[in-house]
């Protein structure tokens, strides 16, 4: 069955190559909602978790991984440092569900211009406490994150910092924008 979505288009107010980007993001949506369903049909029959042989990034450090070296189970993907931490319960597993909680070395570096010395300064002296997340070799660190509830009054919510929306308006036939 072919779907015809110009003329629903045209009544949106969408021109043709607005439509066809449409078109092509619902295919890549779609997509995602079958390899999730997918992934979810074998944790029915693994709800232990299990390696899946696709190549996808771990949903805490983002390094990509496959077989041997990726796990999946209700939380998601971890690459198996991550996994180790989780079953070691070093970090909250609510992490998974809500990104906005913690920050890691990248979001403290992008955000606050904070990395390197200066950041293992911090860390020395108290004023950020890090949960390091090991890595394969002894006294290597694989992963840091920061909780925010461990910082609250020091660390501001990432919300706040994501990149604001532009907004149009227009206002006696002049166009103009702003940030929300």
């Amino acid at each position: 069955m072919k779907i015809l979505w110009k003329p629903c288009a045209l009544k949106m107010g969408i021109g043709e190559e607005e439509g066809k980007l449409l078109k092509v993001l619902a295919g890549i949506y779609a997509d995602m909602i079958l390899e999730d369903y997918d992934d979810q049909l074998i944790l029915e029959t693994h709800p232990e978790g299990y390696h899946p042989e696709k190549r996808k990034p771990g949903q805490l450090c983002g390094i990509k991984g496959s077989g041997k070296a990726l796990w999946f189970d209700e939380h998601g993907y971890k690459c198996m440092s991550c996994e180790r931490a989780l079953n070691e319960n070093l970090y909250p597993k609510e992490i998974f569900y809500d990104k906005t909680q913690f920050y890691t070395d990248a979001y403290l570096s992008h955000y606050f211009n904070l990395k390197g010395k200066t950041l293992e300064n911090w860390i020395a002296a108290g004023l950020l406490r890090s949960i390091s997340i090991p890595g394969e070799k002894p006294d290597q660190i694989h992963f840091r994150i920061y909780l925010l509830i461990e910082h609250q009054g020091f660390l501001r919510l990432k919300a706040l910092f994501e990149i604001m929306q532009v907004q149009t308006h227009e206002e006696n036939g002049q166009e103009s924008h702003s940030t929300s």
